[in-house]
This record gives C-alpha cells, sequence and structure tokens, in this order.
C-alpha cells in the first residue's frame, strides 16, 4: 500500500486536504513526530492513543497474521487527525464486502483507545472513513471499545447530519478523582475513620522502617524505574495469577518501550514508597494535557497490614495538587478498593461506526438492536 495518494478525478479527498493509509511499520514510523505534536491539541486523549502506544503493540502484541491499517489526515500538509485500526472479520454480502476494524483492544491496558483529531477538524473522520471504504473497497464498520461519550468517535455518531452512524451502548466505566486547589479541600472530604487509620498504619510503618518518597525522581533511569516496578508488581496476587506485566506474553516488551517513549515525550512519572531499600509500593503514571493516568499500581503484599499503596497515593495527590500538575487523576478502569478516596464515575461505551448508506445502514442497525435486546 502506497504511503500516499495523488489527487486524481476519482479521489473524494481534494487538494488541500488528503488522507494517507499506512500498512508497514517502516511507513509508520515517519508519522512518530508530527503524532506527538498533534497530542497536546486534543484535550482528554489518553496513552494508548499515541505513537509509542501503538508502535509498541504492533512490534510486540499483534498477532503476526493480523492485518492493520493507519489512516492519517492532513490539511495543507499539517497533520489533523490518525485512526489507528486492526483488522477484524470480514463478512461477503452480495454486491459489497463489509469490513470490521477495531483499535487494538486488550483489556488489561487498552481501554480509550480512540482515534483523535485536531480541534476543528473532526469532520476527517467522515473523509477517512470515505477514503477507506474507496482504497480498501469494502463497506468499513469500526467498532470502538471502552471510551468516554466525549470521545471523537461517539461525537461523530451523533452528528445528525453526517456522513456516519453508531449503534452506542454504556458497557463499563472508570473511576477518576478531582483534584481541587488545595490539599485541605481534598483532606476534608475524606471520611474521619479512613483519615485516622491511614495516619495510625503510616505511624507504625516509619516506627518499624525508614520510609521515603520518591515521587518521579529524575535521577532515576528508565530502566533502573521500570525493573523495580516490574518486579514490584509481580511479587503478589499478579504475579501468582499471571496478569503481571512479567507474567503476560509481550507486556515487559510492550510497556518497556512505550513508557521509554512516553518518557522522551515528557509525558512519564514513576512514584515508589520504600521502606529502608526496598520498594513496597509503586505507581506507573503517564500525565497528559493535565489528565494524570494512574495506569498501573503494585505493591509488596508483606507490607498489606501498613497500607502502602494508600500511604504512596496520598502523598502523590498532595503532590499534584500543590504542582497543579493534574485536574484529575484517572485510574482507567473500575478501582473498587478506592472507594474511600471520593472516586467519580464515568461511564464507558462501546460504539459500532459506519457509513450512512441509507438502505445498508437502515439494515445494519436494526440487526444491531435485533442482537443487542436478544442479549
Amino acid at each position: 500500500m502506497k504511503s500516499a495518494k495523488e489527487k486524481s478525478p476519482e479521489n473524494p479527498v481534494g487538494s488541500a486536504t488528503k488522507v494517507v493509509l499506512v500498512d508497514s511499520i517502516e511507513e509508520l514510523s515517519a508519522f512518530e513526530q508530527p503524532w506527538n505534536e498533534l497530542i497536546p491539541l486534543v484535550s482528554g486523549v489518553g496513552p494508548v492513543q499515541t505513537y509509542a502506544w501503538f508502535h509498541a503493540y504492533l512490534t510486540f502484541k499483534k498477532e503476526p497474521a493480523q492485518k492493520w491499517v493507519c489512516a492519517f489526515s492532513f490539511h495543507q500538509n499539517q497533520l489533523t487527525g490518525v485512526l489507528p485500526l486492526i483488522y477484524l472479520k470480514r463478512i461477503a454480502i452480495p454486491l459489497f464486502q463489509v469490513q470490521i476494524f477495531s483499535p487494538p483492544f486488550d483489556f488489561f491496558h487498552t481501554l480509550r483507545f480512540d482515534a483523535i483529531f485536531r480541534p476543528g477538524f473532526e469532520h476527517h473522520y467522515e473523509l477517512i472513513m470515505k477514503e477507506m471504504k474507496r482504497k480498501l473497497k469494502v463497506w468499513p464498520i469500526v467498532n470502538v471499545r471502552y471510551i468516554p461519550d466525549f470521545s471523537i468517535s461517539c461525537q461523530v455518531a451523533q452528528k445528525s447530519n453526517g456522513s456516519l452512524m453508531g449503534f452506542k451502548r454504556q458497557v463499563s466505566s472508570e473511576d477518576y478523582i478531582v483534584m481541587p486547589a488545595q490539599m485541605e479541600t481534598f483532606v476534608a472530604g475524606l471520611d474521619g475513620k479512613f483519615k485516622r487509620e491511614l495516619n495510625r498504619r503510616l505511624r507504625r510503618l516509619k516506627e518499624e522502617n525508614d520510609v521515603h518518597y520518591m515521587l518521579n525522581p529524575k535521577d532515576l533511569s528508565h530502566r533502573e524505574a521500570f525493573a523495580d516496578f516490574v518486579d514490584l508488581e509481580n511479587s503478589g496476587w499478579k504475579g501468582e495469577e499471571n496478569s503481571s506485566i512479567r507474567k503476560r506474553p509481550g507486556d515487559w516488551d510492550l510497556f518497556n518501550q512505550a513508557t521509554f517513549k512516553f518518557r522522551e515525550a515528557g509525558w512519564m512519572e514513576w512514584n515508589f514508597l520504600k521502606a529502608g531499600e526496598s520498594a513496597v509500593a509503586g505507581h506507573l503514571v503517564v500525565n497528559m494535557n493535565g489528565v494524570v493516568y494512574l495506569w498501573k499500581i503494585g505493591y509488596n503484599e508483606k507490607y498489606s497490614t501498613f497500607s502502602p499503596g494508600n500511604q504512596l497515593l496520598y502523598s502523590y495527590i498532595e503532590k499534584v495538587i500543590a504542582e497543579k500538575s493534574g485536574v484529575e487523576i484517572n485510574f482507567m478502569n473500575q478501582r473498587s478498593w478506592f472507594k474511600d478516596w471520593n472516586i467519580q464515575n464515568r461511564p464507558l461505551f462501546s460504539l459500532i461506526l459506519f457509513p450512512r448508506d441509507f438502505l445498508v445502514s437502515w439494515i445494519f442497525m436494526r440487526i444491531l438492536k435485533f442482537t443487542h435486546r436478544k442479549n
């Protein structure tokens, strides 16, 4: 597949605007810088919507035979949108082919994977779908999973006069904590019993250990931080259940490469609580555009009676508020064990997006509604 398309009479994309489809790692690498430059302009963007994550996913997690394509839209040679997709199922229907696509999805760590578009160019989503239909000679369906309502796919599907339509349903939710202007305000909102118990356990921990916090230390190398966190996360139940970064096939390489790239871009933070020389709790954090994604948490279960995870979270919240480095801490999933932290809940949806071709889309929408009612 060519990495660029010349303007031609049958091409619906004009000279000022173009769509580029790539399907090889070599071609994809040319878009790293403009993709990174687009990120700060898009509100609500998360770590899995980055070049770093998509590239690492393709390299270490994609099945060898699985096809993929990444669509880029441009206006006057400026990147306006990115839609990374994996080929799922193809359905042969008389007169045309239906191709189902999806952003890379893994329930453990690719929630919220959606397209991104420069503000004011959200309509380029429709141009991308038209170009995919023309160039790939398929009727494209995009299945986007576990995204918030403000995500671009949801917004495009809700346009009554657009060329795309969608079927949306709530499938889960994510927990988050809003960061107030002052730490005193946050503390005042916590339950009194919870605060007293947290302080009591911290005193006990300090009585028995030399306790110190490492909150995004600048002198800690990526290699050291990643190794310490992976060992910590693998030491408890996640390691026993084979759900840790170390135990899940491909995850070590995936997270090692992606977090290294996040660090280069200025988004990566590592937090640790240490008792003596031992790390007893750790955070893998990605801070993007004022949203603090607390993606992975690990703790040493030998210290569980001291609540090391809660101790580290309290200190990190204090830091975020003091430095005004985030408007919310987002857990990217449901975290029932943080119920005492005044968490709020945001619905997540799955969306099936497809062209608004009158007869075909009418039939397809009714099939989806019937299937959903049946389930």
